[in-house]
């Protein structure tokens, strides 16, 4: 939709956001996963614990590292909408903590479908509120909001579900 309405330019700049999101989002959780999910699954009472610790501790890292990188991409991008669609892109690292831990967690208790069911309702709602704002002729900077907005909640969901599992957010239990 966006090369045949908006032009292989529009395309190139939605192909770079994306690209920043799938590896940010791959990155932002620093590798804490793994761990999480090992020591949960040893001790599932202490999942809250594992939970708000390993957010709070990658939350930290991840917004000291946007506090270089929002300005550093800001002075080097001379497009305004790409401006703009990379400080979205970047913030929606943020939400993406607690989705990679979450989805750590919900794992060690074996509830792989929960996660799976959220990401994918967060993909097919990312795909059509897109399309809509292709069609209706917004730029990729409305795409980048609409891309952190559904982040936000969908991490929000996820947490809902931890909750609905059994997990008490705590940081120290």
């Amino acid at each position: 939709a966006i090369s045949r309405l908006r032009g292989a330019e529009m395309l190139g700049k939605y192909s770079l956001v994306m690209t920043v999101f799938i590896v940010g989002q791959s990155c932002a959780a620093l590798g804490l996963p793994i761990l999480v999910t090992r020591e949960v699954a040893k001790a599932p009472r202490m999942a809250g614990h594992y939970f708000v610790n390993a957010c709070v501790l990658t939350a930290g890292i991840v917004s000291l590292a946007l506090l270089a990188l929002i300005p550093g991409t800001w002075a080097m991008l001379g497009d305004h909408e790409m401006r703009v669609a990379m400080v979205f892109t970047l913030l929606s690292l943020l939400p993406s903590v607690p989705m990679a831990v979450g989805e750590a967690v919900l794992l060690a208790f074996g509830r792989a479908a929960d996660y799976v069911s959220v990401g994918l309702a967060e993909n097919v709602a990312r795909a059509i509120v897109g399309a809509l704002l292709v069609f209706s002729g917004h730029d990729v900077a409305a795409i980048a909001a609409a891309l952190l907005a559904m982040r936000i909640l969908a991490s929000v969901v996820l947490m809902i579900v931890l909750r609905w599992r059994g997990v008490t957010f705590a940081a120290d239990e």
